[in-house]
């Protein structure tokens, strides 16, 4: 009896699959559940719940398992999920950034690092450089890890020394610029910008003129390029 109410041997097969559509609706109405694709995320799950407010059909992660509503009802804290995952976003925004910054940070102190290091190893005391202009010469003096000292002059030598920091903020000082002026001015104030009023601030004795005596170091260990064409000017090459 049971078996011909719920599968009746109808010849209409049309009218078969409609009364097996009926019956299952039937048992869904009782057991309020379902197998199928959830309404709203569409995955296929054995364990659909009918919401109470709409009538969708959704799964578990889609529902609310205290009130039997799904996520989109007035009712549910959509809103909270919407604000927590703001905050997600932008905690994930904040730590991408924080990254990038101490990224930044590890790589200036390595380009720091590298700069002393290597005029450490390529500059030795002793050695004769010549100014950009060709038109004087100098000693390197001192080459130590807190900075280089130079011997310059002919009948009033004088001793001139740059600190490590200096050399180290260099790479700094001429990144995105292009060519730089190199600006040395012994008897006056350096132009606005230029390489010797940034080696102004570091040199000893204070703002004493260096930029003729540092720029053939950093020639020499290629962190500068001199213009062949006009010798007061250079760039960041690395």
């Amino acid at each position: 009896m049971g078996r011909e109410r719920y599968h009746p041997s109808y010849l209409d097969e049309e009218e078969h699959l409609r009364e097996q559509t009926r019956t299952r609706a039937m048992v869904e109405s009782i057991t309020r559940k379902r197998s199928g694709h959830c309404d709203i995320c569409f995955t296929l799950s054995e364990d659909l719940v009918v919401c109470e407010t709409c009538g969708s059909w959704v799964c578990e992660e889609c529902r609310d398992s205290v009130e039997d509503i799904c996520r989109n009802c007035e009712g549910w804290e959509y809103a909270d999920f919407e604000h927590e995952r703001e905050r997600l976003d932008a905690y994930i925004i904040d730590d991408l950034y924080e990254t990038y910054k101490r990224d930044m940070r590890d790589e200036k102190k390595e380009m720091e690092r590298k700069v002393m290091d290597i005029v450490l190893k390529m500059i030795k005391p002793g050695e004769v450089f010549r100014t950009p202009s060709g038109s004087a010469t100098f000693i390197v003096e001192k080459v130590v890890e807190d900075g280089v000292v130079f011997k310059v002059g002919v009948r009033r030598q004088l001793e001139i020394t740059v600190s490590a920091d200096c050399l180290n903020d260099v790479p700094m000082f001429l990144e995105r610029k292009g060519w730089v002026l190199v600006g040395a001015r012994h008897d006056r104030s350096s132009p606005k910008g230029s390489f010797d009023e940034y080696l102004k601030r570091f040199a000893e004795p204070r703002g004493i003129s260096a930029a003729s005596y540092v720029v053939p170091i950093l020639e020499r260990i290629l962190l500068v390029q001199v213009d062949t064409r006009d010798h007061h000017r250079i760039r960041l090459i690395r």
